[in-house]
Protein backbone atom coordinates (compact mmCIF):
# COMPACT_ATOMS: atom_id res chain seq x y z
CA UNK A 1 0.00 0.00 0.00
CA UNK A 2 1.43 3.83 -0.62
CA UNK A 3 2.67 5.94 2.07
CA UNK A 4 0.17 7.44 3.82
CA UNK A 5 2.59 9.95 4.98
CA UNK A 6 3.06 12.12 2.33
CA UNK A 7 0.19 11.37 -0.12
CA UNK A 8 0.41 12.50 -3.46
CA UNK A 9 -3.26 12.53 -4.51
CA UNK A 10 -2.04 13.40 -8.42
CA UNK A 11 -0.53 9.72 -8.74
CA UNK A 12 -3.01 8.16 -7.73
CA UNK A 13 -6.18 9.72 -9.37
CA UNK A 14 -3.97 10.57 -12.60
CA UNK A 15 -6.36 7.53 -14.49
CA UNK A 16 -9.59 8.62 -13.06
CA UNK A 17 -11.43 11.74 -15.22
CA UNK A 18 -12.38 14.07 -11.98
CA UNK A 19 -14.15 16.51 -14.46
CA UNK A 20 -16.19 13.81 -16.10
CA UNK A 21 -16.99 12.74 -12.42
CA UNK A 22 -18.08 15.85 -10.99
CA UNK A 23 -20.58 16.59 -14.47
CA UNK A 24 -21.72 13.04 -13.53
CA UNK A 25 -22.79 14.20 -9.69
CA UNK A 26 -23.96 16.52 -11.12
CA UNK A 27 -26.28 15.37 -14.03
CA UNK A 28 -27.99 13.58 -11.45
CA UNK A 29 -29.52 16.53 -9.72
CA UNK A 30 -32.85 17.47 -10.71
CA UNK A 31 -33.29 20.43 -13.35
CA UNK A 32 -35.29 23.31 -12.62
CA UNK A 33 -34.67 25.87 -16.07
CA UNK A 34 -36.64 28.83 -13.92
CA UNK A 35 -33.88 28.62 -11.61
CA UNK A 36 -30.60 30.58 -12.70
CA UNK A 37 -27.40 28.05 -11.07
CA UNK A 38 -24.87 30.43 -9.87
CA UNK A 39 -21.22 29.67 -9.97
CA UNK A 40 -19.40 27.71 -6.84
CA UNK A 41 -15.50 27.33 -6.78
CA UNK A 42 -14.30 24.43 -4.18
CA UNK A 43 -11.05 23.07 -3.05
CA UNK A 44 -10.37 19.15 -2.67
CA UNK A 45 -7.91 18.45 -0.10
CA UNK A 46 -6.03 15.47 0.67
CA UNK A 47 -5.54 14.90 4.04
CA UNK A 48 -5.75 18.26 4.91
CA UNK A 49 -3.79 19.26 2.04
CA UNK A 50 -4.94 21.34 -1.00
CA UNK A 51 -5.15 19.00 -4.15
CA UNK A 52 -7.37 20.85 -6.85
CA UNK A 53 -10.09 23.65 -7.54
CA UNK A 54 -13.34 23.23 -8.80
CA UNK A 55 -15.60 25.50 -10.39
CA UNK A 56 -19.38 24.41 -10.94
CA UNK A 57 -22.83 25.42 -11.04
CA UNK A 58 -25.48 24.72 -8.65
CA UNK A 59 -28.34 26.76 -7.77
CA UNK A 60 -27.82 27.44 -4.56
CA UNK A 61 -25.20 27.09 -1.62
CA UNK A 62 -27.05 23.96 -0.12
CA UNK A 63 -27.34 22.54 -3.24
CA UNK A 64 -23.17 23.49 -4.04
CA UNK A 65 -22.81 21.52 -1.02
CA UNK A 66 -24.39 18.46 -1.28
CA UNK A 67 -22.76 18.62 -5.22
CA UNK A 68 -19.34 18.38 -3.48
CA UNK A 69 -20.29 16.06 -0.33
CA UNK A 70 -21.43 13.73 -3.50
CA UNK A 71 -18.22 14.52 -5.70
CA UNK A 72 -15.84 13.46 -3.02
CA UNK A 73 -17.78 10.53 -1.59
CA UNK A 74 -17.53 9.11 -5.58
CA UNK A 75 -13.64 10.21 -5.79
CA UNK A 76 -13.04 8.39 -1.82
CA UNK A 77 -14.82 5.21 -3.50
CA UNK A 78 -12.11 5.51 -6.60
CA UNK A 79 -9.80 5.60 -3.34
CA UNK A 80 -11.01 2.45 -1.94
CA UNK A 81 -11.66 0.67 -5.01
CA UNK A 82 -7.82 1.01 -5.44
CA UNK A 83 -6.06 0.28 -2.10
CA UNK A 84 -6.24 4.09 -1.08
CA UNK A 85 -7.54 5.83 2.17
CA UNK A 86 -10.59 7.83 1.49
CA UNK A 87 -9.03 11.02 2.45
CA UNK A 88 -10.15 13.75 0.46
CA UNK A 89 -12.47 16.77 1.77
CA UNK A 90 -13.54 19.83 0.04
CA UNK A 91 -13.55 23.27 1.46
CA UNK A 92 -15.24 26.12 -0.49
CA UNK A 93 -12.89 28.34 -2.23
CA UNK A 94 -10.12 27.78 -4.49
CA UNK A 95 -7.50 26.36 -3.53
CA UNK A 96 -4.29 28.26 -2.31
Amino acid sequence: MPDDASPDPTAFLSGIDVDSQLAAVQAGAAVDDTVTNLTFVACVLYSGRPWQTFQFAAPSPDAGALTMDQFVQKLNATLVAAGYPPNLTWTSGACS
